[in-house]
């Protein structure tokens, strides 16, 4: 997320990589190549995805999920409108809460 003066929230930042495993890849060279991504981006800072073509989070770091009071499992696999829509629901759950 990328963040005003004040800490509102003006933009994201994302990255987007047309990725293939090569078929010569074993299954575990891609569990380890998926871990290290994995430790790799949660020790950065800044919020990281990856979508596929179709537009489904493939990945996201602890800070992007974080920044949307999720957690990763509640994103990956998902759309952005179906996030989107989770993210309200997590939201007003919260406020109702709050209330009681």
């Amino acid at each position: 997320m990328v963040k005003d003066e004040d800490g509102n929230i003006i933009g994201t930042i994302g990255m987007c990589a047309n990725t293939l495993w090569k078929d010569r890849k074993t299954i575990s060279d891609k569990i380890s190549d998926s871990r290290m991504l994995e430790l790799i981006s949660d020790t950065i800072p800044d919020s990281i995805f990856f979508k596929d073509v179709n537009g489904i989070f493939r990945h996201c770091n602890k800070v992007f999920a974080e920044n949307r009071n999720m957690t990763k499992e509640d994103i990956i696999g998902k759309s952005e409108k179906e996030i989107n829509t989770l993210d309200k629901k997590i939201k007003n759950t919260k406020l109702r809460k709050k209330r009681l």
